[in-house]
């Protein structure tokens, strides 16, 4: 049996890019009708898969399937033969990417038997460097005072209790992600893989010195340029400042929403151009994401209109079903993947909606409010067109606190950052429920959310409360454990409050009582619970207590529970 590192070798040695400066070549996807003489078999999956991305299908009962199969290398040989570089595979798709020197090659390609269709997928017949487009020119960053930025910073602190995020305290707290933090759900053991156009100083940066000293950076490739690394200073930024919504760790400045979490930083966006090739460049991406076993895509990235105008899409193109990078994405939440995709930021401009891979039916389409809950002007509208509900989901986009990557933090705009700042706490959602899939996973966050009785066109089902959404997944899992008991109570020491999750059979009274060492009751509260459900309890007046260890009772009118509690200052 070949060995994994086998496996990434061959599929990164279909990744070769060409290191030109000017683009003379055209780019094709040649889509191919099956996946004869392929040397690989479901039956031994484990040659083209990694022990974690099987054991992700085992947990969601996900079949492996012939979709999972790399494309026929008998194939690509032949393709090869025609004098054709390929750049890329697909094995979801079906095709290879391949970058041609003349119209011979091309028809040779298109008259071999197992050949489907091409599609021509870049051509840039000028400089690269005399290209005037950024795609990123609408993601405004505002100055901010450095005075107010200024705390103690630490990568090393374990207290999850008093965490002090700075300015960054309400872009985490808008979605309930620092009640996951005080109970220590702060990402670890979930994967996430963040798509972008560039990550400059990740490597040197000291906001990501705790991703990076406690191995948590575990592999990063540019997709678009093999030959310019992900870290240099010549690509674009916009990758660093959405990692750091999730991954930076400086107390009194920026805290991520998942800084304990690891990442692969896959570089798949060529800022200065817009063609489908950046998308191919996506999927390859999503597969090798796959194939490692990641849990989470983070992408900032969307498509709607390219440098050649016969490629754009339009309104209608939103269907789920026809930008090459959608399909790829709607593959990967089928292959048990959270694919979180910003809405993009036409909401003010002609264009007006949301973006492709955003419009999948099963990627979450993340739009932008600003501090207040008010949707962002800026955000990209729904529904699809076919009318689903899009975006899904709405997290701080407007002011949001980043990493810059020459040093420093700056407030910015964009759904860019709306996007990972709602992955990262999916990530320590999902570290609290890791039976979950990634669809129940989804669900629970939009129930939880705003607007999930009245979702619109605007803010999708509104703004999420990933602690509500961990009662609420929560209850579904335990819905047939007909038990009643205390599931838990945190933070764990208290300092000004304290919740409660309490199951009950019966609606009832309890009655919360905590007594000191030497036995004096000095708190007295009744909750009222409901039938065979998650009751949350929030003791939300214990800050009178002294500094020490305490004895919490709950009382009902059948049971008695008892916890030791600890209070600190």
């Amino acid at each position: 049996m070949k060995t994994i590192a086998l496996i990434i070798i061959f599929c990164l040695a279909l990744c070769e890019i060409n290191a030109q400066t000017t683009l003379t070549q055209n780019r094709y996807v040649v889509y191919f009708a099956d996946k004869n003489n392929s040397s690989f078999t479901i039956n031994d999956s484990a040659q083209f898969l990694s022990a974690r991305a099987l054991q992700r299908r085992v947990n969601q009962n996900i079949h492996i399937s012939n979709s999972d199969l790399p494309v026929s290398q008998t194939y690509v040989n032949a393709i090869l033969n025609t004098g054709a570089k390929v750049l890329h595979t697909s094995k979801w798709l079906n095709f290879v990417c391949v970058q041609i020197h003349d119209s011979t090659e091309l028809t040779a390609i298109s008259q071999l038997p197992f050949v489907v269709s091409t599609k021509l997928v870049n051509r840039v017949e000028q400089p690269i460097n005399q290209l005037p487009y950024d795609k990123f020119e609408m993601e405004q960053q505002v100055s901010i005072s450095t005075a107010r930025l200024a705390g103690n910073p630490s990568f090393t602190s374990t207290n999850t209790n008093n965490i002090n995020y700075g300015l960054s305290f309400n872009q985490i707290n808008q979605i309930g992600g620092d009640a996951l933090h005080s109970m220590n759900y702060m990402g670890q053991g979930i994967q996430i893989a963040v798509f972008d156009a560039g990550f400059p100083n990740v490597d040197t940066l000291s906001v990501f010195d705790s991703l990076r000293l406690n191995n948590r950076l575990l592999g990063y490739r540019n997709f678009v340029n093999d030959s310019i690394g992900v870290f240099s200073s010549t690509i674009n930024s916009h990758g660093t400042n959405t990692l750091s919504c999730m991954a930076a760790w400086r107390e009194g400045q920026l805290v991520g929403t998942a800084p304990r979490a690891s990442y692969y930083l896959f570089v798949t966006e060529y800022a200065p151009t817009e063609t489908p090739y950046e998308e191919v460049c996506w999927v390859a991406a999503a597969e090798l994401a796959d194939s490692l076993g990641v849990d989470i895509i983070s992408s900032s990235l969307g498509y709607t209109s390219f440098n050649n105008a016969t490629q754009s899409y339009t309104n209608a193109s939103l269907d789920g079903n026809t930008a090459i990078c959608t399909r790829g994405a709607d593959y990967a939440a089928n292959k048990g993947i959270l694919v979180v995709n910003s809405a993009g930021n036409e909401g003010a401009n002609s264009w007006q909606k949301i973006s492709a891979p955003s419009d999948g039916d099963s990627v979450l389409s993340i739009g932008a409010v600003n501090a207040s809950g008010i949707r962002a002007s800026f955000s990209g509208k729904g529904p699809s067109a076919d009318g689903r509900v899009k975006p899904d989901l709405c997290a701080q986009g407007e002011a949001t606190i980043i990493a810059k990557h020459t040093g420093g933090f700056q407030s910015a705009n964009g759904t860019s950052f709306s996007c990972p700042v709602l992955a990262g706490m999916a990530a320590c959602l999902w570290q609290a429920i890791p039976n979950a899939t990634n669809m129940q996973l989804a669900q629970a966050i939009k129930a939880s959310a705003s607007q999930y009785n009245n979702p619109d066109n605007l803010m999708g089902y509104g703004i999420p409360n990933f602690s509500n959404a961990l009662f609420i997944i929560t209850e579904t899992s335990f819905s047939s454990v007909l038990k009643t008991e205390v599931k838990n109570i945190f933070p764990v020491p208290f300092s000004d409050k304290i919740n409660i999750i309490y199951h009950s059979l019966d609606t009832e009274n309890i009655d919360v009582n905590i007594a000191d060492i030497a036995g004096k009751n000095v708190y007295n509260k009744t909750f009222r619970a409901t039938t065979n459900a998650q009751n949350i309890f929030v003791c939300d007046d214990v800050e009178k207590l002294s500094a020490g260890v305490y004895l919490m009772s709950l009382r009902s009118s059948k049971e008695v529970f008892t916890h030791k509690i600890v209070r600190y200052k």
